[in-house]
């Protein structure tokens, strides 16, 4: 599961077996089968149930980041967390670019911005 006190939006995703997920405040209820994520959008309310590569949402387990066509913004906001700091970009489109690649979390976070295909367009 992902979520935070920052986060607008909570996610869980099922490798194996099945789950039901009940959303608070509701009595909308979703059955998740392996390969599925449910999404909620805290704001609005609004779910999805898609399907996705587990790899990605597993990755944690192996001590890795994976991002398979993911915007910016979804990548920071997951260093973010794993590194205890706050992203913050001067041009804010850059937010919807996509990248897909995976690191191991061992690394320090200078290292991974050293990386990244954007160049080294920031400060610490």
């Amino acid at each position: 599961m992902a979520g935070g006190r920052k986060d607008y939006s909570f996610n869980t995703t099922l490798v194996k077996g099945s789950v039901q997920v009940l959303v608070p405040d509701s009595s909308k209820a979703f059955l998740l089968t392996p390969e599925n994520n449910f999404s909620m959008n805290k704001t609005s309310g609004e779910t999805s149930i898609r399907k996705v590569n587990t790899d990605v949402y597993t990755a944690w387990v192996k001590g890795e980041f994976a991002f398979r066509n993911q915007t910016l913004d979804e990548i920071f906001t997951q260093l973010a967390r794993w590194y205890d700091i706050k992203i913050e970009y001067a041009n804010p489109a850059i937010g919807t670019m996509r990248f897909t690649g995976s690191a191991e979390k061992v690394r320090p976070l200078d290292y991974l911005l050293q990386s990244n295909p954007i160049g080294n367009r920031y400060k610490i």
